[in-house]
């Protein structure tokens, strides 16, 4: 085929048209492919030295030398054995440059009802279009109407991988306009029809691969066919593949649908008109994009026996979870009960933001249908250990972690215990000092600065405590006397004579050093901004001591004089 060609003319380093890529391009690609993935070991490796790999990407692509690496796969256990290849960071970056200019392209190609990998799009955005659509077709659910759902038979691992590289290269060709067609067209050639099962690195059991059937696994179809799933061109490419039957579906059967990849949903309320549109679907899907319909997952009924649609089950005018999701959100649930009974309140204070954003995914996706009874129960399992920890919503909608035990406000405590210790570190025995001020005592100049190592100044202090008396407050006799002055002053009597006041005795922390070593002071200044800072740190808005800085400076000039 013509694309094969032009992919094996620009393999031998002869491309028909000169390749240019910029370097900011690939610079934005790399931005949106890291986004949220920063924290990933790949993306960490090749972000170390990502401007002179992306320099190398470029001449690579420019020459035509550009080979996607060999990918890493991988089994998906739940909910069914699954297999998935992930490319390399690079080949990503490739991925998101292609789909930064294909994806407008496809938005204004497809049909609203197309809900996969599309940007405002989604599966619960398809579940609410679906339930609409019966709505409206039931005319308020007064009316009979049928709901005609099915799958396509083993989608990805189908799919021609020459016939679709074709077929997008040409769209390509008539509908981007910018000078980098050839650029596009090239790296889409080289993407596609890559064979990602060819030097694969595997990961996990390889005998587990035995259980997958085999039009489930690229290492099994036939040569040339099938598509990774988990690269960001097999999702757009999917959707292009199938846009060709979404427009007939609509425009020449006159049918309202559904698309979620390649699962299919339609509303009609002319049973025998779903029934003669299955043999025409059928037909249009082999010969447009060479994929059947798989005859175990076909379903025809009526509305009210509800259908099962990406997760969801739609009942009528009602939306329930699958049973499958909700058993998986149970079997979590039991899994951290058990685990916090058995370890304890220490891995239930060290684990809980992990449960409660486990949880509340759950509860996500039951609050969007009509589960009240559902998430009733469900958090009614929750096991007394995590009741310390965590607060549930009155309508059953989200678990809230209590603030003390956010992970970010252990740190901030820690923080504030460890800057308070540094501000009691740098001024020593500051209540003493506090209590002298309070006393009325004037503090030497140098002896308040000298409080402990600072900018070459050492020194040792000795603490002899001084006992002194302070008024202690007598709230009785306070109270006795407001009586007696507000009744004087009622009277026009003389006030009352004063009630001798007790004292309490005190440790006033009068401090003498008996041994100061002193090695210099080269920046007198720099020091006093430090005390400053020190005595802000803290005292705050509190009573501070007078210190005479004048004279600190002076004592500082003395002494490195002599």
């Amino acid at each position: 085929m013509r694309a094969v060609s032009e992919f094996q003319r620009k393999m031998n380093n002869q491309p028909e048209q000169h390749i240019a890529i910029g370097y900011d391009s690939l610079l934005s690609a790399y931005y949106q492919c890291r986004r949220n993935k920063a924290w990933t070991e790949a993306a960490a490796a090749f972000e170390i030295h990502y401007e002179a790999g992306l320099l190398k990407l470029r001449d690579e692509i420019q020459a035509g030398r550009y080979r996607p690496q060999p990918s890493i796969t991988f089994l998906v256990e739940w909910p069914t054995l699954r297999e998935v290849f992930a490319a390399m960071f690079r080949d990503r970056i490739v991925q998101t440059w292609i789909a930064q200019r294909i994806e407008p392209l496809f938005e204004a190609q497809f049909i609203a009802a197309s809900f996969n990998c599309r940007k405002g799009k989604g599966t619960l955005a398809a579940v609410k279009h679906l339930h609409e659509a019966i709505r409206e077709k039931s005319e308020n659910y007064t009316r009979d109407c049928w709901v005609l759902k099915y799958d396509l038979k083993g989608f990805f691992m189908s799919i021609n991988r020459a016939m679709v590289t074709d077929k997008l290269c040409r769209f390509i060709r008539e509908r981007y306009k910018c000078a980098d067609v050839e650029t596009l067209v090239y790296l889409t050639q080289v993407t596609l029809l890559n064979s990602p099962a060819e030097g694969c690195i595997i990961q996990g059991d390889p005998r587990k691969w035995e259980e997958l059937p085999p039009n489930k696994s690229l290492f099994t179809v036939p040569e040339g066919y099938g598509l990774p799933i988990g690269n960001i061109t097999s999702q757009l490419v999917a959707n292009f593949l199938l846009d060709e039957t979404d427009h007939y579906l609509t425009e020449t059967l006159g049918l309202d649908i559904d698309r979620y990849v390649d699962d299919t949903a339609t509303v009609d309320c002319d049973k025998e008109k779903l029934l003669l549109a299955m043999p025409l679907i059928r037909e249009h899907l082999w010969q447009t994009a060479e994929v059947r319909v798989n005859p175990k997952k076909y379903y025809l009924q009526h509305y009210k026996k509800g259908v099962k649609f990406l997760g969801t089950v739609i009942k009528g005018e009602r939306i329930y979870i699958a049973n499958r999701t909700l058993g998986k959100a149970m079997c979590r649930l039991h899994g951290f009960n058990r685990q916090a009974e058995e370890r304890g309140a220490a891995w239930c204070k060290a684990n809980a933001e992990h449960f409660v954003s486990c949880i509340n995914s759950y509860l996500g996706l039951m609050r969007q249908g009509q589960e009240y009874g559902m998430r009733r129960a469900f958090c009614g399992r929750i096991s007394e250990a995590w009741m310390k920890y965590i607060v549930v919503e009155w309508d059953f909608t989200k678990i809230i972690l209590k603030q003390k035990y956010k992970h970010r406000e252990r740190v901030k405590r820690m923080l504030r215990r460890k800057r308070k210790q540094a501000s009691r570190n740098r001024i020593p025995k500051a209540k003493r000092m506090t209590a002298r001020v309070f006393s009325g005592e004037t503090l030497p100049a140098v002896e308040q600065f000298n409080t402990g190592r600072k900018r070459g100044c050492i020194v040792r202090w000795d603490y002899e405590p001084v006992k002194t008396t302070i008024p202690e407050v007598d709230k009785r006799a306070a109270f006795r006397k407001r009586k007696a002055l507000s009744r004087a002053a009622k009277n026009g009597t003389p006030p009352p004579a004063e009630e001798p006041q007790q004292g309490k005795e005190v440790d006033s922390g009068l401090v003498a050093y008996s041994e100061m070593r002193y090695l210099g002071i080269p920046d007198p200044e720099r020091v006093v901004a430090d005390i400053q800072y020190d005595l802000d740190l803290r005292y705050g808005d509190t009573p501070r001591p007078e210190i005479d800085f004048d004279a600190y400076r002076s004592a500082i000039a003395a002494l490195n004089k002599a």
